[in-house]
């Protein structure tokens, strides 16, 4: 959200998000939407480098447990 046109109010109330945009509402939605999916790619990226981390700190406690 910080790269976008768009100044932020962190307001939220009621699960609403208040967005003061300084561009078109259809242009800002674009923005939003971008960003959006960028999220969930970052998503799915952390949750896979989470579980190769967490199967490596298992296999290591499972040799430390072994000998």
């Amino acid at each position: 959200m910080n790269e976008l046109p768009v100044k932020t109010s962190n307001f939220i109330k009621q699960g609403k998000f208040y967005i003061q945009i300084t561009c078109s509402n259809e242009g800002a939605l674009e923005l939003i939407n971008e960003s959006i999916d960028e999220l969930k790619t970052e998503k799915v990226n952390f949750v896979k480098e989470k579980i190769k981390r967490d199967i490596k700190n298992a296999c290591i406690y499972f040799i430390f447990i072994v000998f």
